[in-house]
């Protein structure tokens, strides 16, 4: 269940409860302690463990003392598994990805009602933390002064998107970030292509249309165009894509729940629920 590691800086526990992928997370886990060592604790949980109170005092006795316990989860759920809440009462940082599992909405949703209760544990979602290079093609388009200007202007937004946490993160950033509410702005999500990859993101003031457009046939390059009032020539930025074991190092080195990320999950938590109201 657990491999042992000289000056251990943490207790890397990955709950795992589909055989197919736990393979790739062994691998994945050994690729990050061999980075920063460790003490890794696989959790099968995709073949009889016991109750989740006999899971976690067995994952209690593989956890290293003084040093800080972290939980990637990588269970089909999360807030509605007994599992989950066991295990979390160890770790001191809980590392998910609301875009795997399922693949639809529910993991996020889960992830929404586990901080809604109140519980303000140090979380990670890796699927927010793979969006920090299309905040930054954001970023890029008003850098400009003039565009700047722009910004408390927009009234429409559209968000092109494998998964449905991406796209809401997506919005819930940008809302967070422009004070938007679900009756502000016009917001329009399109299903497309793989699973974890953002494709397009259009924002519209009504004089100027501002567009990022992943082009994959050249490669991970983002193609950034201003069409309208505000027009300006397209330019081209590569899109530095993160692998996910340094994601999953990102998650473990961050000091904790950032308010932009708290801010982020509360807004779209608002248009989630406006758009099923």
């Amino acid at each position: 269940m657990s491999s042992p590691a000289q000056a251990a800086t943490m207790t890397f526990v990955v709950y795992v409860d589909d055989a197919s992928i736990l393979a790739e997370a062994r691998e994945r886990a050994e690729a990050l302690i061999a980075k920063h060592p460790a003490r890794l604790v696989m959790v099968d949980a995709s073949s009889p463990h016991g109750t989740p109170e006999e899971l976690q005092s067995t994952t209690h006795a593989q956890i290293v003392p003084d040093v800080p316990t972290v939980l990637f989860w990588a269970g089909k759920e999360s807030v509605r598994d007994p599992n989950f809440f066991a295990l979390n009462e160890l770790a001191d940082v809980l590392v998910l990805d609301s875009s795997r599992g399922s693949g639809d909405i529910e993991s996020l949703r889960q992830l929404m009602e586990y901080f809604s209760a109140g519980r303000r544990t140090k979380v990670q979602d890796l699927a927010y933390l793979r969006l920090a290079p299309w905040q930054e093609m954001i970023a890029i388009f008003f850098d400009d002064a003039e565009l700047a200007e722009d910004l408390g202007k927009i009234a429409s937004v559209e968000i092109t998107a494998g998964s449905p946490a991406e796209q809401y993160y997506l919005l819930g950033w940008l809302a967070s970030r422009l004070n938007w509410t679900p009756e502000s702005v016009q917001v329009a999500l399109h299903a497309k292509g793989k699973p974890r990859r953002v494709y397009e993101i259009a924002l519209s003031s009504g004089s100027s249309t501002y567009r990022a457009k992943l082009e994959e046939p050249t490669g991970p390059v983002v193609c950034l165009t201003v069409e309208g009032a505000h027009a300006r020539d397209q330019h081209c930025e590569t899109l530095h894509d993160v692998a996910v074991v340094a994601l999953v190092e990102q998650a473990i080195l961050r000091p904790g729940t950032s308010d932009v990320y708290r801010a982020t999950l509360d807004a779209a938590r608002a248009f989630l629920e406006h758009s099923v109201a």
